[in-house]
């Protein structure tokens, strides 16, 4: 992207054309800022009306979520030409996820790891450092963050087939560990972010760090992560469930120290039920 670049300021309006027809008619943005620079972010289709929001990373690799930044990108029909022209418009997101497209918040005592399905956030990064935890973006207990697609268009694996659709590329894995790593592989479940009341439940007790005691503790213990909507925004709310929490035991200190005061909808009555959840865990 770097030699068919263009540059945009603030408030600016420019025509567009194609650079080179040869490659895939794809669009990457990325942020013009001479310090903390950024990688591109994924190519979207500018034939696809609807917004759609794209994740910028840093080239750092960092995955704290007040480095990431997420760019909403609308395309429009352009007024008066009859529907052959279009209008695409680029704004950046509130890294908490304010007014964003899509939020993961967390509620619970424990570390989220997510990344979008079928890829890996930072690939290079890994490979380079040797950290897995770069495979993915982590959510600490009690933060905020906008979510933004790595892959907002994909091309079908097989000859003929269509580009993937919305409710693909909005498949999130979630986990309670790093997604490369044996617990990370042991706790995945996927929720899709265009379905509201979607919802997975992670088992802590998946988790090879837990101790016996600890692991007893944990034995009735599921994060339990819902789709729903906080006004425009798409939001995946991980809370904790537990038949009986108690002030006094390790999951009620946890919970007491780590987020204050409490939601009021961290209830085990607001949350759904799935008895078959608790069949395979």
């Amino acid at each position: 992207p770097d030699t068919s670049r263009v540059l945009m300021k603030h408030g600016e309006m420019l025509p567009f054309y194609w650079f080179d027809l040869t490659l895939p008619e794809l669009v990457c943005a990325r942020p013009a800022q001479s310090r903390n620079r950024f990688k591109w972010s994924g190519g979207f289709d500018m034939c696809t009306l609807g917004m759609v929001p794209l994740r910028v990373r840093r080239i750092d690799g960092s995955i704290n979520h007040l480095s990431l930044r997420s760019i909403r990108v609308n395309v429009e029909l352009q007024p008066g030409t009859g529907g052959s022209g279009t209008i695409v418009s680029i704004r950046d997101e509130d890294p908490n996820g304010e007014g964003s497209l899509f939020k993961i918040e967390n509620h619970s005592p424990f570390q989220i790891f997510v990344s979008q399905d079928g890829v890996l956030a930072n690939p290079a990064s890994g490979l380079l450092r040797n950290d897995t935890s770069l495979s993915c973006d982590m959510v600490q207990p009690g933060e905020r963050t906008s979510y933004a697609l790595d892959v907002p268009w994909r091309q079908g694996k097989y000859a003929g087939r269509t580009s993937a659709s919305v409710s693909e590329l909005l498949l999130l894995r979630c986990a309670l560990a790093p997604l490369s790593t044996r617990d990370g592989v042991e706790s995945t479940k996927v929720v899709c972010f265009s379905r509201v009341g979607d919802s997975i439940r992670l088992s802590p007790t998946r988790l090879s760090s837990v101790g016996s005691y600890l692991a007893t503790e944990l034995l009735g213990v599921r994060v339990l992560g819902v789709i729903g909507t906080d006004g425009p925004t798409r939001t995946l709310r991980f809370i904790l469930m537990q038949k009986e929490v108690t002030p006094t035991g390790y999951i009620g200190n946890a919970m007491r120290d780590t987020i204050s005061p409490m939601p009021s909808f961290m209830t085990v009555e607001s949350a759904p039920h799935n008895d078959d959840d608790d069949d395979d865990d």
